[in-house]
């Protein structure tokens, strides 16, 4: 089949790349860098079972793209507006359009800006993939599953098709008798995570370990489920309580991608979470007070100032200051001695010896020019494929109650989900009060405590642990 891929991201890339891997024609509507490399260098997949370079026509220009069997929008639902007229021209000229978008509302948006609706099927996908570097996708997580089915009078074999040219490819694919019931299904997961995440600032985990947590969670679950059955959709009696088991069985320091792009600073899909939650629910005569305040409260996220503070990856210069400071800081505010400067030392030294940029990290902290907290995020050389290490936080005394401790940790764990780590470990010590509080709210648990006198009489040395 010929396949158009509106949408080169982890998700698009990842599909698209593929898709073209199994013999099938491909069309990657592509941006800036990252086409450039994929029309230099190939479309280079990473995944858990190895690594491949495929070669694929990839434009910035839509108009290039010429009629195609399928064209698959893989954008963020904010962009959906950007490729919907290239969706129609193509659907025009014979394409079935097929949305992989989060939400249960990319089909009548296309509807709306032009699409044949007898061309638009409904699309799920569950997949973990990121584009690390231009023209080089990485999928982390171990499935890779795209439902679709047939909405607003489609042909019905064609979802079939498209399933088969998916299973071809690799992926667990497969045509669905109802995609409504899917779309909700996984709609039912995500806007409640982001809603109650999002709210609280704070992996799942976090959320619930708390009794009124776990009491947003539920009743966000069940508003989305009520909305869901008052439009139409017939999910299982037990929907709810399915979901909030899938909820409970994610990793504590998991965080929603709403979550992670709120602290970034970056744009979020909030309108087709908890906003389109609240809005389908006034349609249909729902209350749905959870997502009501959702949508209202992080609606003026954005709206927010910029962080006081920038970080950007170490340069020259930068890990002799971190060693400096982590031995005057340490000695003045905690009477550590000198072993622990070497210690760090020694930790700096191993980092800039067998430094691998695809897979580690430094980052710095600056405020109006000067240097003011770091993080490294290391391999564990015991399991370097799928455990990291968290070294070296630093905030200086000067910047501290701006958050900078909590966006160097939240950092490292985007970094660490994007690239494939399975955990993260670190050790701190008892009196490490501050640091032990951003660990805790980040979603680490403390797996193992030991006296020591490694540099100081009386200390208690702690092992953490993320699971990603």
């Amino acid at each position: 089949m010929e396949f158009a891929i509106l949408g080169a991201g982890g998700v698009g890339g990842y599909y698209g790349g593929v898709l073209a891997q199994s013999g099938h024609d491909v069309w990657l509507l592509a941006r800036g860098d990252h086409r450039a490399a994929i029309e230099a260098r190939g479309l280079e997949i990473r995944e858990p079972e190895g690594r491949a370079v495929v070669r694929v026509r990839a434009t910035s220009d839509g108009a290039r793209i010429p009629a195609v069997d399928v064209a698959v929008v893989a954008v963020k639902a904010y962009d959906l507006d950007d490729v919907a007229p290239i969706a129609a021209r193509l659907a025009s000229a014979g394409a079935v359009v097929l949305p992989l978008l989060n939400g249960v509302e990319a089909a009548d948006r296309l509807i709306e800006r032009g699409v044949p609706a007898d061309r638009v099927l409904g699309g799920v996908t569950y997949i973990s993939a990121f584009r690390t570097a231009p023209g080089v996708i990485e999928r982390v997580s171990p499935f890779r599953r795209v439902l679709t089915g047939v909405l607003n009078g489609a042909e019905s074999g064609v979802a079939e098709r498209i399933a088969a040219a998916f299973r071809d490819a690799g992926v667990d694919a497969a045509a669905v008798p109802d995609i409504r019931v899917e779309l909700w299904r996984k709609f039912a997961f995500l806007a409640p995570l982001a809603a109650a995440c999002g709210l609280s600032r704070a992996p799942v985990g976090a959320v619930r370990s708390r009794p009124l947590g776990r009491a947003l969670l539920e009743r966000a679950v069940r508003e989305v489920v009520a909305v869901a059955r008052a439009r139409g959709v017939p999910l299982d009696p037990d929907e709810a309580e399915q979901t909030l088991r899938r909820i409970e069985g994610l990793p504590p320091g998991m965080k929603p991608s709403f979550l992670v792009d709120l602290e970034a600073g970056a744009r979020t899909e909030l309108d087709i979470l908890s906003g389109a939650v609240a809005r389908i629910g006034r349609e249909v005569g729902v209350e749905t007070p959870v997502h009501d305040t959702a949508a209202a409260a992080l609606d003026l996220a954005p709206e927010a100032d910029p962080p006081p503070y920038r970080l950007r990856a170490h340069r020259p210069g930068d890990l002799g200051w971190i060693v400096h400071r982590h031995g005057v800081l340490y000695h003045a505010e905690y009477g550590w001695d000198e072993r622990f400067e070497a210690l760090v030392a020694d930790v700096v030294a191993n980092f800039v010896r067998d430094f691998d940029p695809a897979r580690e990290r430094c980052w710095i902290a600056e405020r109006n020019g000067e240097r003011v907290g770091s993080v490294l995020l290391v391999k564990d050389p015991e399991m370097p494929d799928t455990v990291a290490k968290l070294r070296l936080l630093l905030v200086e005394p000067s910047a501290r109650g701006l958050g900078i401790g909590r966006r160097l940790v939240a950092e490292c764990t985007r970094f660490a989900r994007e690239v494939g780590y399975r955990k993260i470990t670190l050790w701190t010590d008892t009196n490490l009060h501050a640091a032990r509080r951003i660990y805790e709210r980040e979603g680490y648990r403390r797996v193992h405590a030991e006296p020591h006198d490694l540099f100081g009489e009386g200390l208690v040395g702690e092992t953490w642990e993320l699971a990603l």
